[in-house]
């Protein structure tokens, strides 16, 4: 059942998104409570789509200014 709530949160993590906010906080409950069924699966996330696309972004940005 939590893979069903995982796709959903992965298919939201787009700045774009109207539930984008509320996949960050799901994606930090799902990996608060159950570390070791996805600790792949969250590092994966949390590199390519947090750290990528959300903090560095905002440095990317903020350097053309």
């Amino acid at each position: 059942m939590l893979v069903v709530f995982l796709q959903f949160v992965k298919n939201n993590l787009k700045p774009e998104s109207a539930n984008y906010i509320t996949s960050i906080v799901a994606l930090g409950h799902i990996s608060n409570m159950c570390p070791e069924e996805f600790s792949q699966a969250m590092k994966t996330i949390v590199s390519k789509d947090i750290v990528k696309d959300l903090l560095m972004e905002d440095r990317v940005g903020s350097l053309h200014l």
